[in-house]
């Protein structure tokens, strides 16, 4: 892919570049930069009959 081709990777192996975000972690434990999801899954809304016809052959 042509985005890619300005990406120096071995600088990359060898952790030489910054990376272009470094998000704030508290401890090693530090799930705060995830979404939220529902504990359970069950009450996530499922999806519609007009998006389950979409795999009806799959």
């Amino acid at each position: 892919q042509p985005i890619f081709a300005s990406i120096r990777w071995d600088d990359i192996y060898a952790r030489k570049s910054k990376p272009p975000i470094i998000p704030a972690v508290k401890h090693p434990g530090d799930t705060s930069c995830f979404d939220q999801y529902p504990e359970d899954w069950r009450s996530a809304p499922f999806a519609s009959d007009k998006e389950l016809d979409l795999f009806v052959d799959f």
